[in-house]
């Protein structure tokens, strides 16, 4: 039997790295942790984009164990917010702030903005590097709409006030089964494309077969293209330390208590629940 090839994940979690696992279904790949590598350093993210920052962890896991590597970040865009909070999502309200502070920011934030322009999306960045460093990169998003007010209590981060439109806008993330939820994931498509992304390119064919077939006149022509776009648009990011004076509640008239039906759209379910 062959010996599987191991694939360091950039992450101290365990259950991230079985569900990254059952979502990839590569049963060639062994998928382990840092902490699997006794590996317990982490690198400053201080990229200004998703993809940025989930190369920094995979370079770090990469260089540390000189395997494979496989990293991700995520987080929420908003649109009338200029894309932020961005890379900033998990610190929002400030290096040491929870979900419930990070809500109330952004709740803050968009009081008087109308319900047709809170529009947003989750956002997922996965970036893949081999054991000769060649980078694969992939990104999903999850499109939605942010209510006036928390609702639900499934899920974390922003689902008590993120609305897919998916599912009509007419349950926050948090309101959604998990199942429900794990079908239209940012992170479950990111990694799907990845998937599909390694199958498709595969060994390269574009090289010569060997010294032999390959004289002076009959050159290589292939040109190996940069095909990343490994940068998001700028996302403005708010620098204030901005306290929450409203009692997280919107003020405008348009408020989300009133949302559109709809009926969910059809996804697979990803066996996973992390964002």
């Amino acid at each position: 039997m062959s010996q599987k090839r191991r694939i360091v994940v950039a992450t101290h979690n365990a259950h991230k790295v079985a569900e990254i696992k059952a979502i990839l279904e590569v049963p060639e790949w062994e998928f382990v942790s840092l902490d699997n590598l006794g590996i317990v350093e982490e690198p400053v993210e201080d990229a200004d984009s998703f993809v940025g920052n989930a190369r920094i962890k995979a370079r770090h896991a990469h260089e540390k164990t000189g395997l494979a590597s496989l990293a991700d970040d995520s987080g929420l865009m908003v649109d009338a917010l200029g894309g932020a909070p961005g890379v900033y999502s998990s610190r929002y309200a400030g290096e040491t702030a929870n979900d419930e502070a990070n809500n109330c920011k952004l709740l803050c934030k968009l009081e008087d903005t109308a319900e047709k322009d809170r529009t947003a999306r989750f956002v997922c960045a996965v970036v893949f590097i081999d054991e000769e460093g060649k980078e694969t990169v992939a990104e999903g998003s999850l499109a939605g709409r942010i209510a006036c007010e928390a609702q639900g209590n499934n899920g974390f981060g922003y689902d008590p006030l993120f609305c897919p439109e998916a599912y009509g806008f007419t349950r926050t993330a948090a309101e959604l089964a998990p199942d429900e939820k794990n079908a239209i994931s940012h992170r479950f498509q990111a990694l799907r494309i990845l998937s599909q992304t390694l199958q498709d390119t595969g060994p390269s064919e574009d090289t010569c077969p060997s010294e032999d077939t390959c004289h002076s006149e009959d050159t290589c022509h292939s040109e190996d293209t940069c095909h990343s776009e490994d940068t998001c648009p700028s996302e403005d990011t708010c620098h204030s330390e901005d306290t929450c004076h409203s009692e997280d509640t919107c003020h405008s008239e348009d408020t989300c208590h009133s949302r559109e039906g709809g009926n969910p759209s059809p996804g697979r379910p990803g066996p996973w629940g992390w964002r």
